[in-house]
């Protein structure tokens, strides 16, 4: 499962060349515990995602050109961690090594998204840079967001659990005046 918001610009990059955002998704590892006198020890062997833009077909109105090329973008996570100072705040990172990612797992937690009963949980978040060129000739852009996780019970052979979402981002706000919820945002 994946939920993203913004992350402040100006902190998370110490890249002068990189104008952009980096956006924060939270990635949940859930399953369902049975009933034992011990609570089972699940490890999270290894962590794969990967951010692409994706080409979506679109009505194309008369007076605008019919072949634009699209810009490509893709960004993976390739281990950096994100790392924080001893007052608690968050380190400026380096856009060009990819997608960040906290350094621990938090969990095993109760699920808070499940009604199911006995739904546990392990939660980390990941940081994806995207830089805003990406948003000059539209206001709009989706994304495809793949996580491949290697999830392990005890010393059990890791079992491979894969999503992947498109999620689509603005460069302007949007709140919806009827339940006070926004769009992300690029802003500058």
């Amino acid at each position: 499962m994946c939920s993203a918001t913004i992350c402040d610009t100006d902190r998370n990059s110490c890249t002068k060349d990189f104008i952009g955002n980096v956006w924060r998704l939270n990635i949940t590892v859930s399953y369902t515990s049975v009933d034992l006198d011990f609570q089972p020890s699940v490890n999270i062997k290894n962590l794969c995602v990967n951010c692409t833009l994706a080409t979506i077909p679109r009505n194309v109105p008369a007076r605008t050109k019919q072949h634009r090329t699209p810009p490509t973008y893709r960004v993976s996570y390739n281990g950096a961690a994100l790392r924080v100072d001893t007052n608690g705040n968050i380190e400026p990172s380096d856009p060009t090594c990819g997608i960040y990612k906290d350094q621990n797992w938090i969990g095993p937690t109760p699920s808070e998204t499940s009604n199911l009963p006995g739904r546990m949980e392990y939660c980390t978040h990941v940081y994806i840079p995207i830089p805003i060129c990406i948003f000059e000739s539209t206001e709009t852009r989706a994304f495809d967001i793949e996580v491949i996780a290697w999830v392990s019970i005890a010393s059990g052979v890791p079992i491979i659990m894969r999503t992947l979402e498109r999620m689509n981002f603005s460069n302007f706000v949007r709140i919806n005046v009827k339940d006070g919820s926004t769009s992300c945002a690029l802003l500058r």
